[in-house]
């Protein structure tokens, strides 16, 4: 009796540790850990690229293990957990940079609100001083007149690389090379007076009239600290022709703007993957309005409202 018994529990357990499905356990454990380093990593905004590589390595095992779950009928638990996971990491990933470029956004938007509220500084020509006369020692002497030093006078933002802003661009012999976030293009131009840090020129122009509203250059660099260090001499030129840096801006680390009336060049360091880059922008904002109010009107033009 005791002898059949123990017999039928050990058939029993062979049976119970043979019918497992190990492939299906193995690869969905694998899985889930992967998936939860990427989700230590992907939630940091353009940072979190380096936690991918784990998050497609685990989708790979859970698929695995859900194809050994179909094979024997079970198992599919782990799996799908393990794939669950490494997805929601992929989406962490999406939604934290996307948030991050939309405060970026907002805040070169709010930048250009605040420059366009901000009353041209004015400037008053200082006035001549009297010449300082010396005593002279015979009544006939000429007075010996000191030498006044004027203060350095500052250019005007008129443009850059020989295009000049408010200028009208010739938009059907000119390549489109790229749109803005609202779908205005960017067309290409070959400088007259290029500079070493960029290799790529554009403008952007009124949608009717073709008056350049916008002068764009951009170059890219090896690191980002490069592109850096490049930004700080290139602004140190601007600082010198057009004067000092705004400041009490809400503004990066990154984007630095000289003001001057209605018009600023701003400097930037974009972050870039695998390298840096250096973008500088001379705008004119009256004409910015104007290129809007160019648009609305011509779009105005173009729909039926009877339905509104």
């Amino acid at each position: 009796m005791d002898a059949g018994t123990d017999s039928t529990m050990s058939a029993h357990h062979e049976v119970s540790f043979t019918t497992k499905n190990t492939a299906s356990l193995v690869a969905g454990i694998l899985s889930t850990l992967f998936g939860i380093v990427a989700l230590l990593v992907t939630w940091i905004p353009y940072l979190g690229v380096f936690g991918l590589p784990a998050a497609g390595i685990g989708i790979i095992l859970a698929l695995f293990g859900c194809i050994a779950a179909l094979m024997k009928g079970k198992g599919w638990g782990l799996p799908m957990l393990g794939g669950a996971i490494c997805l929601t990491a992929f989406l962490l990933f999406v939604a934290s940079t996307s948030g991050a470029n939309a405060v970026i956004k907002e805040v070169a938007k709010a930048n250009q609100q605040q420059a366009a509220a901000e009353e041209p500084a004015q400037q008053t020509a200082p006035s001549e001083p009297t010449p300082k006369v010396e005593a002279a020692s015979e009544p006939k002497a000429e007075p010996k007149v000191e030498a006044v030093q004027k203060p350095a006078q500052f250019e005007p933002i008129e443009g850059a690389f020989g295009i000049k802003l408010g200028d009208k661009f010739d938009v059907a012999s000119a390549e489109t090379i790229g749109k803005l976030t609202d779908g205005t293009p960017l067309y290409a131009f070959t400088p007259a007076n290029p500079f070493r840090s960029f290799t790529r020129y554009s403008v952007q122009v009124t949608p009717v009239s073709h008056r350049v509203c916008a002068v764009w250059a951009d170059g890219k660099f090896n690191e980002s600290d490069e592109a850096k260090k490049e930004r700080d001499l290139v602004l140190k030129l601007l600082v010198g022709k057009y004067g000092p840096e705004a400041k009490n801006r809400i503004t990066f680390d990154d984007v630095k703007r000289i003001q001057s009336g209605d018009r600023y060049v701003m400097l930037s360091t974009p972050v870039v993957f695998g390298g840096g880059k250096l973008e500088v922008r001379y705008v004119d904002e009256a004409l910015e309005k104007q290129a809007e109010k160019e648009r609305l009107d011509a779009e105005v033009k173009k729909v039926n409202a009877s339905g509104l």
